[in-house]
């Protein structure tokens, strides 16, 4: 229930953020063509919030069978044997989760970092955004 919900709630937001995407893209278009006056920092900005809104959308793509993934041989002998099905879920999804914690792991330093040197994207001057 709770995970339904953060679920849903993940993939609203990431939803939201393509829609605010596909506007800001559009307006700077608008504005580079009627008043030769881009927006500034639009590159940063998405730049920044692709990344967001895929990692907002994963939990989505992977509750509805979404996510693209090479399954055939897993299917192939969850299809012959239950328990072997299962059993190669629970590892794959351990497996996942070891992933997943090792590239926080790793990033949790270069967030520290960036953090504490005050790093930020863009021109100074013109749009500056922290990474």
């Amino acid at each position: 229930m709770i995970l339904n919900l953060a679920n849903r709630s993940c993939a609203a937001i990431g939803t939201t953020l393509v829609v605010a995407q596909m506007i800001l893209i559009c307006c700077d278009i608008a504005m580079r063509t009627l008043a030769s006056q881009p927006i500034a920092g639009v590159p940063e900005i998405v730049e920044l919030a692709i990344v967001a809104l895929v990692f907002l959308q994963i939990p989505n793509a992977i509750a509805t069978d979404a996510f693209i993934r090479s399954d055939g041989l897993f299917h192939t002998l969850a299809a012959r044997s239950l328990v072997l099905g299962r059993i190669l879920d629970t590892a794959f999804s351990m497996v996942g989760a070891a992933v997943m914690a090792g590239i926080a792991y790793g990033m949790w330093f270069k967030l520290t970092g960036a953090i504490e040197r005050n790093l930020f994207t863009g021109n100074p001057g013109i749009f500056t955004a922290p990474i």
